[in-house]
């Protein structure tokens, strides 16, 4: 569902973890950002060869996003939390 939007455009991905989405979509966009926060990701994200943001993404300003046109983030919760509320329910 991704792969139209990336035509000439740069992906940046947020929680890109091993970076088999990113990898997919590379073979779409113009360019590919993985923006992780683990350590230890960050360092196989490099060795596969993508350029790593190895930060929160809370911490990153225009600078270091300025260049983005597109951003996926597959946000995985287990609970329902603060900023990903519950539906109400339906009676």
């Amino acid at each position: 569902f991704l792969a139209p939007h990336l035509a000439g455009r740069s992906l940046c991905e947020i929680g890109t973890r091993n970076g088999d989405i990113m990898s997919c979509l590379s073979h779409f966009a113009r360019e590919v950002t993985a923006i992780e926060r683990d350590k230890e990701y960050c360092k196989k994200l490099s060795e596969r060869g993508f350029r790593v943001l190895c930060k929160p993404i809370e911490t990153l300003g225009h600078l270091d996003l300025g260049h983005c046109d597109v951003y996926y983030w597959c946000a995985h919760t287990r609970s329902p939390t603060p900023t990903f509320p519950r539906p109400p329910r339906a009676f």
